[in-house]
């Protein structure tokens, strides 16, 4: 009989239109047939929190993992592995989050807890595990991976200047810059547009202001949360991706757009310069600087034959994540055959 396994995050596609990468692994073994239950779709974290922990405590599994961010999932991963210890249960811990090495660094003991009742800690970030490595613990490097089959590749040529940003509208991932990016190119390239595709979680207001402060309300176009279906058709109908955040554990985006042929200049941060190549696969600035990523995404729109190479490029990096490629490490740990 095959090992049965319980897959513990917050599974809020429905809600908020991104599917996560431990939700779409779920969904992947659900279509194979595979013995594998999910909690918790539940958009009210009380009964969120509620579902995972009746599962853990009286549902019929050998292996429950558990996924582990620097948010409230901190609190929900420490309630319900300790569950799942109790119950003497395989437990895989899944690190995500840039923010979640700076936690460490404020709760020690509180995360040193959490990780000793792991049997296995796993992340998809090589910038998290070098970081908890150094702290004395076993992290096993499992990259996330993207549905190639939805995300797939439109040949682009630079020609209409048009940029596309796709984040949650949150401080970490700094959308000012992002107008601030686009209001510099502006100055270079005055047909130039800019899409900006995310859910509000606190910041929109403020960004509102600043595109029209700077006269920018006809050349910005605010999406809101758009579905996961629906973002190859962003991706495939732009010209560069910008990426803009402070930090990034894997950056599910940035393949996502290198599999649909977009181009992508980012700020070099936390995973990205392990994952990417500057000028060979991305364009990289140093410093989170608007003038700076201007100057990049300059670069690009300027010389098509780099244009084409890194489009190529990012395109080959891209299939190395996909699900074919990352699944036998995950059958590995779970006991699937």
């Amino acid at each position: 009989m095959e090992s049965r396994v319980l897959l513990i995050g917050n599974f809020l596609s429905r809600i908020q239109g991104t599917v996560g990468p431990t939700e779409l692994m779920g969904q992947r073994y659900r279509q194979e047939g595979k013995p594998v239950t999910m909690a918790s779709s539940k958009n009210n974290k009380v009964l969120r929190l509620l579902e995972m922990s009746w599962k853990t405590l009286l549902g019929k599994y050998d292996t429950i993992l558990i996924d582990v961010y620097s948010s409230t999932a901190l609190m929900f991963a420490n309630i319900t592995s300790y569950l799942a210890y109790l119950r003497k249960k395989k437990i895989v811990l899944v690190l995500h989050g840039g923010g979640l090495a700076d936690v460490y660094k404020e709760k020690i003991s509180y995360i040193d807890n959490l990780f000793s009742r792991a049997t296995y800690i796993v992340t998809p970030s090589q910038f998290l595990k070098n970081f908890f490595v150094n702290h004395g613990f076993d992290v096993q490097y499992v990259p996330n991976t993207i549905k190639l089959d939805l995300f797939t590749f439109k040949k682009q040529r630079p020609n209409k200047h048009r940029i596309l940003w796709v984040r949650a509208f949150t401080k970490n991932y700094n959308p000012d810059v992002a107008v601030r990016t686009f209001n510099e190119v502006l100055r270079m390239y005055p047909d130039a547009t800019m899409t900006m595709v995310g859910p509000d979680k606190g910041n929109l207001r403020e960004i509102v202001d600043l595109i029209r402060d700077l006269n920018l309300e006809d050349k910005i176009h605010l999406t809101g949360r758009v579905e996961n279906s629906k973002l190859p058709e962003y991706y495939q109908n732009h010209d560069v991706y910008l990426n803009t955040t402070s930090y990034e554990s894997f950056g599910v985006a940035l393949l996502e757009a290198a599999a649909c042929g977009l181009p992508i200049v980012s700020t070099s941060v936390g995973e990205i310069p392990l994952i990417w190549s500057h000028g060979k696969d991305i364009l990289l600035s140093k410093d989170i600087v608007a003038s700076e990523l201007a100057e990049q995404i300059s670069v690009l729109f300027e010389q098509i034959e780099l244009y084409n190479t890194i489009q190529l490029n990012a395109l080959k990096k891209s299939r190395t994540f996909s699900c074919n490629s990352v699944s036998g490490k995950w059958n590995e740990l779970f006991g699937f055959m």
